[in-house]
């Protein structure tokens, strides 16, 4: 049964409460003149008289009675008794706020300052000491042995440690230190990752003269106005890129020269772009597109504008007819627009669509055509069905009108040039 530390008393006040001229006090005051003599006639010498009477209170049948009585102790003692349960009701104060993994760093460090007043440094290893304090850290954390244990071993490095640089003021004896963290990617790869970035055939500087941003430069911290840098292509395209091997236009140190491990992860790329580098919106990408592809898109998109129309006229002109051809003028209109609108849709509403519909079928492994007929070299592909009256280049044919896609060159000194022929600039 363990002792009521709360009947402790120090041994010169341990008498004040009591009246010494009641009656109660001197019938146990003769009682206690007999215990007196028992333990003084247990020995010669006080040790002898100490070790007789520690045997005595120790036995379990005095146990109930001690655990209610408490201990006399010196003064000082006491005071240091009593400080201990405070302190222990301040530790449990601190470790309290819920999961003791997410504990604030001022709670840590107070509870760090704590256990370090308690324990022995490592310079005086003993064990008893080791085992009478891991079980104070244990009562007083609420935590397993093994915990008190590892606990214990950090806080006696920790103190030894503190008091062999006692002496240098800048030594930290309450503040966490900083944790100093190597860096993955060095300085010199940072670099090298910047320039690889600049060269890559994805990246393009934004022609538009107001598509800046403000950043803040890193060694001088002043903000500067620098042009976007716009990525054609997505970020982890850009990865794959990156870590390829050199000669097919990867970056030498994105992976590991001896275990191939890849250093330069997508998350990592992500935060060690440029912050002006920025992906392409939709109207950077019509602005800078394709010349092919926005070339067949303008073209298609005006054939199937000027079909609609001609359709309308057609019809409009079929049923208006009184003339004896009007059933022939309605039946071309029917065969016409059931041609190149089919449902009401549009036969080709895109340029893949009609580029689809002269080759063969796509390979089931990879649902793409053929390279020979994409390259137009195979005998099987079929020709793009024209009606007959869009075969017609006679002078009174219909006339229709393209929009095609033209790259423009303008001077900021003589402005816009007049002309361009393959490339060269005319006129300016």
């Amino acid at each position: 049964m363990a002792q009521d530390l709360s009947n402790i008393f120090a041994a010169s006040s341990s008498t004040s409460s009591i009246d010494k001229s009641s009656p109660e006090y001197k019938h146990a005051w003769r009682k206690a003149q007999k215990i007196k003599l028992a333990i003084l006639a247990a020995g010669d010498t006080p040790e002898a008289c100490s070790q007789s009477l520690s045997i005595a209170l120790n036995h379990a049948s005095l146990t109930p009675i001690v655990t209610i009585t408490g201990a006399i102790v010196p003064r000082q003692f006491a005071s240091a008794l009593h400080q201990q349960v405070q302190k222990t009701k301040m530790l449990e104060r601190a470790t309290s706020n819920g999961s003791k993994r997410k504990q604030t760093e001022d709670r840590k460090a107070f509870v760090n300052v704590s256990l370090l007043s308690v324990v022995h440094s490592k310079t005086s290893p003993s064990r008893t000491k080791d085992i009478n304090e891991a079980e104070g850290i244990q009562h007083m954390l609420n935590c397993s042995r093994s915990t008190s244990y590892r606990r214990l071993k950090a806080l006696a490095e920790q103190r030894a440690r503190l008091i062999a640089q006692s002496s240098n003021t800048d030594v930290k004896w309450s503040i966490k230190p900083r944790i100093i963290r190597t860096k993955k990617v060095s300085n010199d790869l940072r670099a090298r990752l910047l320039e690889w970035i600049l060269k890559n055939q994805n990246v393009r500087q934004s022609p538009i003269k107001r598509d800046t941003l403000l950043i803040k430069d890193t060694e001088t911290g002043v903000r500067r106005r620098v042009p976007k840098l716009l990525l054609e292509c997505s970020m982890r395209q850009l990865h794959n890129e990156l870590i390829a091997l050199p000669d097919k236009g990867g970056l030498l140190g994105a992976r590991h020269h001896r275990t191939n491990e890849v250093i330069i992860s997508d998350t990592m790329l992500r935060s060690l772009v440029p912050p002006e580098l920025r992906p392409m919106t939709d109207s950077h990408k019509i602005m800078c597109g394709c010349t092919t592809c926005n070339t067949s898109k303008y073209l298609q998109t005006s054939l199937n504008a000027w079909r609609r129309k001609h359709m309308k006229h057609m019809e409009a002109q079929a049923y208006a007819s009184r003339s004896r051809a009007k059933a022939s003028l309605i039946e071309d209109y029917e065969q016409y627009s059931q041609f190149v609108f089919p449902a009401n849709e549009a036969r080709h509403p895109r340029c893949e669509d009609a580029a689809d519909s002269v080759l063969c079928a796509p390979t089931p492994e990879c649902s793409l055509p053929n390279w020979k007929c994409v390259l137009r070299k195979c005998t099987l592909c079929s020709t793009i069905d024209i009606p007959d009256l869009e075969l017609d280049t006679s002078n009174t044919a219909p006339i229709i009108m393209f929009h095609t896609y033209m790259t423009q060159y303008s001077c900021s000194q003589h402005g816009r040039c007049s002309a361009i022929r393959k490339g060269n600039l005319l006129s300016g």
